[in-house]
């Protein structure tokens, strides 16, 4: 073995060591803590990915219940599951026939009401007018291969038109009944026409006794006669053609009479002729008016000279029937009112009937 040589280090040299000379270490000690012993990041990692997938499963579940996403019923073996039948109930209820028309008083006709097969709803029925047409309680029934039925009675007591009614769970449906009597006297002459008076007017009003209203049975058959009557002759007159006139205010009724089969139009007289004519000479041009549907007339108030009074205002009882537009009345649908004239504290009127 080679002995090595060892270089003596002078005691200079030593305590430059020592205080810090190129051999000495600058590095100081670091001190560590005991939290950084431990890493927290895969546990932030790991809570934010729970947290989101239970955001994720939240809504799912509440879109599956409300039908936005498919759930798990569509993944069911629909093979294995139990077959549930609903009874719909009443899904149909057709008449036969539609209508009915009876040409004499104390005849019956049958009315058959079919249902489906699958409905166990009650059935039922009424008249709407018990004085024009009655229906049987009960009914013969029967069973089809696509529906089942049941047949009713109807019986004609007197003229006029009535609704039979039929219910059934949440359908309802309604058969126009009419009885009517028989004019002529039946042979190859003179054949039977059945009708229910209609009249061109249901109601009329009267203000001033100039006045007068032609009454029309507008389905009169040819060869068939007209008896007119009035309730109170000192109301309102009629003559034989039907042409009602006022004689004093108050109400009544003008009844037409074709074969036993009537119609009534009602009269109201309300003789007001201060209204139309004052102490200033003021007037309307126009008191009472007949009209169709979509005419128009000029409705102005006039004074002792004869010129348009400007600062006026209309009111209209019933602005279905007529409006009145830059002082023209324009007829809207069938029915009489009133337009009134306002000027100053005074008021005119005009009975407008559109036909």
């Amino acid at each position: 073995m080679i002995p090595q040589r060892r270089e003596r280090v002078s005691e200079t040299q030593r305590k430059r060591n020592q205080k810090g000379g190129r051999y000495a270490s600058n590095k100081k000690p670091v001190k560590k803590s005991k939290s950084s012993n431990v890493n927290r990041k895969p546990l932030l990692i790991g809570a934010l990915v729970f947290l989101i997938l239970s955001v994720l499963i939240l809504f799912w579940f509440i879109a599956d219940m409300i039908g936005w996403l498919p759930g798990l019923e569509n993944t069911v073996d629909r093979e294995t599951q139990a077959i549930v039948f609903v009874n719909p109930g009443c899904t149909e209820l057709i008449p036969e026939p539609s209508r009915m028309n009876f040409d004499a008083i104390g005849t019956t006709q049958e009315l058959r009401i079919s249902t489906n097969l699958s409905c166990d709803e009650k059935l039922y029925c009424s008249s709407s007018d018990v004085a024009v047409a009655t229906i049987s309680q009960e009914a013969i029934q029967e069973v089809g291969t696509e529906f089942k039925s049941n047949t009713f009675t109807i019986t004609s007591v007197g003229e006029g038109t009535t609704t039979i009614t039929f219910t059934c769970g949440n359908m309802t449906i309604g058969i126009p009944v009419t009885v009517s009597a028989s004019t002529g006297s039946g042979d190859e002459n003179d054949p039977v026409v059945n009708i229910v008076p209609e009249l061109n007017w249901n109601e009329v009003e009267f203000t001033t006794m100039e006045d007068s209203v032609q009454l029309k049975v507008t389905n009169l058959p040819e060869g068939a006669t007209v008896i007119w009557m009035s309730g109170d002759s000192s109301i309102a007159s009629v003559d034989e053609n039907g042409i009602v006139t006022p004689v004093g205010s108050g109400e009544t009724q003008i009844t037409c009479d074709v074969n036993g089969s009537t119609a009534q139009v009602k009269i109201h007289c309300d003789i007001q002729q201060e209204t139309t004519v004052n102490d200033d000479g003021a007037h309307l041009e126009s008191t009472d008016v007949s009209v169709s549907v979509g005419e128009k007339f000029p409705l102005f108030l006039y004074n002792s000279k004869s010129e348009h009074i400007d600062d006026i205002a209309y009111v209209v009882d019933d602005a279905a029937i007529c409006e009145v537009v830059d002082n023209y009345v324009r007829a809207l649908s069938s029915g009489t009112t009133k337009v009134r004239v306002i000027y100053g504290d005074q008021e005119f009127v005009c009975i407008v009937r559109v036909g």
